[in-house]
């Protein structure tokens, strides 16, 4: 039994699917994107809907997060909120926008993070705006890996949020109090000429940096002088005011349809500028919405595609039944789960297993059979019932076995063990199989989700 309790467990296991539905089903369904907004003396960041800017609800209900700043997007998806107030970075899981766990904390020696980072190869970048200091961590642990660029680096004072790496590896910080935007290397730390110097084209407490989706545009929040600023990427020479004044302007992001968001902290909105000329298209958060206090930060949230509207979506399913007459299994429960992430992101505690249908076949020699299934719990019903004909599709030891007895002479059923599929014509599905203790037997069916179907809720 222990050995069929293992079994059982890791077949739980295998179905592992990323399943993004709430947060897909925030806001209005025809748009694609939320804006996630930073709010500053409002102690939360706040989520709108990035077509029409209705206020949808605070990320954060734990009390986690106190004078947030930057947010960025971990490797796996999630989202790694600066807390400045506490000293933290916050992690929030991508799916559900719900707090996840506290990823960096004061005891990593970091004081009053700001600004935000994470490079290709998953390590973040956490700027400090008393320190003058960029540390790095490991994105997924919160590991701290050391001081990356030491404190005042080519003067830099008050490190801000909006830290950003550009299209060659390179990452930009801005210097709230020197006036600055100080490139280095990405690799090694190293300063670059072409960082911008004090004061280039008016900066005054520039606060984020922002790269057009080319790469070939650099702007820069400048809070002082309620400009955003506009720089060639390659030099950092100054090319222009870009757009009209804003008041405290802090928070910028290149959004989709040739728009760039942009955040007024005097007047705590968020406005929509033309992505290429800078002109003004309207005021798309009104003043205040939601409670938002202190707008600084903006992050650009992507929706995962809706199951509905895109190819239906690989889909695993498991059940541990029994051999009946040595030739038939028979599985009462199916079960799927939800809950899982790929990699460092998995977390057991999360996984959800939910219960699908029934599932048999009856074998009518030892390299085919006949497959039926009724997927009838699923509310929507988009499974239904049906079956196909199946054959076994690696030869292996238990059916050469069975080929070497006959099939009407074998005593046991382990030989149905091995690899089948409805090939050609269900070519891309199909089944792994294991008999165990000559009567009891486990199914792995890789196959797809019908267009429509929605996951349960976790």
């Amino acid at each position: 039994m222990h050995g069929l309790l293992r079994l059982t467990l890791s077949l739980g296991l295998l179905s592992l699917i990323n399943a993004s539905v709430n947060a897909q089903t925030l806001g209005d369904p025809n748009c694609g994107t939320l804006l996630l907004v930073s709010g500053f003396n409002s102690n939360n960041v706040k989520i709108y809907d990035g077509c029409d800017g209705q206020f949808i609800r605070n990320l954060d209900n734990t009390g986690a997060l106190a004078g947030p700043q930057a947010i960025v997007e971990a490797p796996d998806g999630d989202l790694l909120v600066v807390s400045e107030g506490n000293h933290r970075v916050v992690r929030f899981d991508r799916r559900t926008l719900e707090f996840s766990a506290v990823v960096v904390n004061q005891s990593s020696g970091l004081l009053d993070p700001t600004g935000a980072a994470v490079d290709a190869n998953g390590s973040l970048y956490v700027g400090s705006f008393s320190q003058h200091l960029v540390r790095r961590f490991d994105s997924a642990t919160g590991q701290d890996q050391g001081v990356f660029v030491p404190a005042q680096t080519a003067g830099i004072l008050g490190i801000d949020a909006g830290m950003q790496f550009d299209s060659s590896g390179n990452l930009n910080i801005p210097g709230f109090d020197s006036n600055t935007v100080l490139r280095v290397n990405g690799q090694t730390g190293a300063v670059l000429s072409n960082s911008i110097p004090a004061g280039s084209g008016g900066l005054n407490a520039p606060r984020v940096v922002a790269f057009s989706p080319n790469g070939q545009r650099m702007l820069v929040s400048s809070w002082r002088s309620n400009q955003i600023l506009e720089y060639a990427a390659d030099s950092g020479a100054f090319v222009g005011q870009f757009g009209p004044l804003l008041g405290g302007v802090t928070g910028i992001a290149f959004g989709p349809d040739n728009v760039l968001f942009a955040t007024d902290s005097q007047s705590n909105s968020v406005v929509r500028l033309n992505a290429n000329t800078g002109v003004f298209i309207d005021t798309l958060v009104p003043s205040g919405s939601g409670g938002l206090d202190g707008a600084t930060y903006i992050f650009v949230l992507h929706k995962p595609d809706s199951m509905a509207d895109t190819t239906p979506q690989q889909f695993w399913l498991t059940g541990l039944g029994e051999i009946v007459d040595n030739n038939r299994v028979v599985i009462q429960t199916m079960r799927f789960t939800t809950g899982g992430a790929f990699g460092d992101g998995f977390d057991a505690a999360q996984i959800q297993r939910h219960i699908w249908g029934s599932f048999e076949i009856l074998f009518d020699a030892c390299d085919s059979g006949l497959m039926n299934y009724t997927g009838d719990i699923e509310p929507s019903g988009l499974f239904g019932g049906g079956g196909y004909r199946i054959t076994r599709l690696l030869p292996n030891a238990p059916g050469d076995s069975c080929l070497v007895q006959g099939f009407n002479n074998v005593t046991n059923g382990d030989w149905i063990s091995g690899t089948w599929a409805g090939v050609p014509e269900r070519s891309g599905e199909g089944f792994f199989i294991d008999a165990a203790n000559n009567s009891q037997v486990a199914v792995a069916w890789f196959t797809y989700m019908p267009v429509g179907f929605v996951f349960p809720d976790e």
